[in-house]
């Protein structure tokens, strides 16, 4: 299999990708995307990197491996995160439909104040201090 090009644009070499195919009649079909890792430098605490050693072989994992691992989550997680978030966001946008309307005039109102108070069975100067915001 030979290397047939490098990704441009979205599918761009910040994605990590790059594509592979042959000289086939059905080249799509024979296509592959391989995910290219990146190797990073860190700098620890002596302390922090015991402790990592430790925790990595607990889990039958290396070092690299228990970051790699750990990062994938945290991105995953902020991504869910901002999803939800712009999804609430465009729900409070939109607002709720809660069924009031406005009453039309002030008599309106001591009318509404006047139907919940026989409904709650108390006096109308009580109901009427209840109906305020």
């Amino acid at each position: 299999m030979e290397r047939s090009r490098a990704c441009s644009g979205a599918e761009g070499a910040d994605s990590g990708l790059i594509y592979f195919g042959g000289s086939t009649q059905n080249s799509a079909a024979h296509n592959f995307v391989l995910a290219m890792k990146t190797n990073i430098t860190l700098k620890l605490d002596a302390d922090v990197l015991r402790e990592a050693r430790i925790l990595a072989a607990e889990e039958g994992v290396s070092i690299s491996g228990l970051l790699a691992t750990t990062l994938e989550e945290i991105v995953r997680q902020r991504k869910g995160y901002d999803r939800s978030r712009r999804r609430a966001v465009a729900r409070l946008r939109k607002g709720f439909d809660l069924g009031w309307t406005p009453p039309r005039s002030r008599d309106e109102l001591h009318e509404q104040c006047k139907t919940l108070s026989a409904a709650a069975g108390v006096g109308y100067g009580k109901a009427r201090h209840l109906s305020r915001p």
